[in-house]
């Protein structure tokens, strides 16, 4: 018996032991990781140089903070949009550039809504700021591309790609805009209608710029009616429909993810087969015929996109030039969704002045014309309609956030006054240029929420003030009116 009670002893006192060992260990790991995030958290705000803003479990731009919802704690990547009128972080703070701290996951990062500081980190060249070599990758599901490459990778595709981005593309655009639309309302039967019904603007603001697309960047033919399709599959635009509306679960979703079995990630994945397997067999088409022009002497360039880039990468050499997949991601990357004409078109519905004072100026363009058709040469007498979907851009910005990194220790001027207020960015802290907040910004634009294609007429006397050359900053920084890159991501 007394045997028994020592042994019971013995292990009673074992198991206490254990417990307490147990109990100092979970102890001692809390402490140190409560201790490490404390140190991050007060290195993270010594990296920004103390300026105010939040401090967070999870940087914005962080696959965590980025999936998880926007809440108080927790303002993703989406906070720029959805807070940019109640609960703006920058009337939060008192001021046009604020700071996100997180103490678990991410790196230290600075949001700005001013033009000015801005310039400084958009401006100032890629050895001050440059893309995130964490965030490369991200965007590059269908190949490496211009938007992703970070260095001499963009360096790369920057070079090839220029080439393509001439009057002559932005031609073609136009034309194929003005027969497409031809088309349509031939097909639609619109004409013999005294009312057209759209449940949908989006479904035809899509449709057309999609075929648009396909026709300008792979060179596909041009039709309202028949879509193309690669053999018995989906059509191209069905394949593109479903490409874009689940574009975000190629940057989420891990690589395993698209072979489960559920039927909307076959379905998903199927159109995402199908128009590699499409533009790979364009790739090698468009390959073969340039070739075999160029062994024969007789070497004519293409006038899709497509086209011009593979010519591109031919003549640079096959070392130098861009693969399969580079084509192919770059050219994905050219593309913005039909957002712009749909909010343009949505916006002309509501403001029927506005809409008259468009219609007027066509009119007067196309007068004395048999056919009304309006010329790509008529696009420098368009402003009153370029400055429709200019202010449709201004307020649904197509590139909301553009993140760079501090490549080395710099200086920022971040003052909102006349007096300058510098602050110190340590190298790898996040900065990223908030065009919503820009937009939306009333030091820049009166009444900013209002829509009012005014502000960027071309006639100075017509011409808010508040309007200034170069605020336009719906593709990145640069005067409103200099060159017609705008055209390709309008169209």
């Amino acid at each position: 018996m007394a045997a028994s009670l020592g042994l019971f002893s013995l292990i009673s006192l074992h198991r206490a032991l254990d417990v307490s060992t147990w109990t100092k260990t979970v102890a001692f790991l809390g402490a140190f990781v409560v201790i490490s995030r404390v140190v991050k958290l007060v290195q993270g705000i010594h990296s920004i140089d103390s300026l105010p803003g939040f401090r967070i479990p999870f940087a914005p731009l962080s696959p965590t903070g980025g999936t998880l919802p926007l809440t108080w704690w927790n303002p993703n990547f989406t906070f720029v949009w959805r807070w940019r009128t109640n609960g703006n972080v920058y009337h939060l703070f008192g001021r046009d550039t604020v700071s996100f701290v997180p103490f678990l996951v991410g790196t230290p990062t600075l949001y700005t809504r001013s033009l000015e500081v801005g310039r400084q980190i958009l401006s100032g060249g890629s050895d001050t700021f440059d893309k995130s070599p964490a965030l490369e990758g991200l965007f590059s599901f269908w190949g490496p591309n211009i938007v992703d490459a970070y260095g001499d990778q963009w360096r790369k595709h920057r070079k090839i790609s220029s080439p393509a981005f001439g009057n002559n593309t932005f031609a073609n655009v136009w034309d194929a805009s003005c027969k497409l639309f031809a088309e349509m309302t031939t097909a639609e039967d619109w004409a013999s209608k005294d009312v057209i019904e759209v449940p949908s603007i989006d479904s035809v603001t899509f449709k057309y710029s999609l075929t648009i697309f396909t026709s300008v960047g792979f060179g596909v033919p041009l039709t309202w009616s028949k879509p193309p399709s690669q053999g018995d599959e989906l059509s191209v635009l069905e394949c593109l429909d479903i490409i874009t509306k689940t574009f975000m679960l190629t940057v989420v979703l891990p690589s395993w993810a698209w072979k489960l079995p559920f039927k909307w990630i076959r379905h998903t994945r199927r159109a995402y087969d199908t128009m590699r397997a499409f533009l790979r067999s364009q790739v090698s088409t468009i390959q073969q015929t340039i070739r075999s022009e160029a062994a024969n002497g007789d070497a004519k360039r293409g006038n899709d996109l497509f086209s011009l880039l593979i010519q591109a990468s031919e003549d640079v050499g096959s070392k130098r030039g861009l693969t399969d997949d580079e084509l192919i991601g770059d050219v994905f990357s050219f593309y913005t969704a039909a957002h712009a004409l749909s909010a343009t078109l949505a916006f002309l519905a509501l403001n029927f002045d506005i809409q008259d004072e468009l219609v007027t100026q066509v009119r007067e363009v196309t007068q004395g014309r048999d056919d009304d058709r309006l010329l790509y040469e008529d696009y420098s007498k368009l402003d009153k309609v370029l400055a429709a979907f200019y202010e449709a851009i201004r307020l649904f910005p197509p590139g909301p956030i553009v993140p760079r990194e501090a490549k080395h220790d710099t200086v920022l001027n971040i003052s909102d006054t006349n007096e300058p207020k510098m602050i110190v960015v340590k190298k790898g802290t996040q900065v990223v240029v908030d065009f919503v907040g820009i937009h939306y910004h009333p030091k820049y634009y009166s009444k900013p929420e209002v829509y009012r294609p005014s502000r960027w007429y071309a006639k100075k006397e017509d011409q808010s003030p508040d309007v200034k050359e170069g605020n336009f900053t719906g593709f990145n920084f640069g005067a409103y009116r200099s060159g017609r890159g705008a055209l390709f991501d309008i169209g």
